[in-house]
């Protein structure tokens, strides 16, 4: 890669950058498109809850997740 970013012949350098590209067909298991975005909205009285890259709680962290007594968790009337 870096023979091709300095290679100042164009053909040449074209040349250098096709066969990186035929490698990364061939050795590279896959590449990302694109990045998912979630969004969650979360009652003020839950606490403990895991906010991470894949969106899920894991088993074992349900055990941390809380409704506080001290706020209410209904709507106001």
């Amino acid at each position: 890669m870096r023979s091709a970013d300095i290679e100042t012949d164009d053909n040449k350098r074209t040349q250098l950058y096709q066969q990186i590209e035929q490698q990364l067909v061939e050795e590279v298991a896959w590449l990302p498109e694109g990045q998912l975005m979630s969004m969650v909205v979360l009652n003020p009285c839950v606490h403990g809850f895991p906010f991470n890259a894949i969106s899920i709680v894991a088993p074992n962290d349900w055990a941390g997740i809380s409704i506080s007594p001290k706020q209410a968790c209904s709507n106001p009337q």
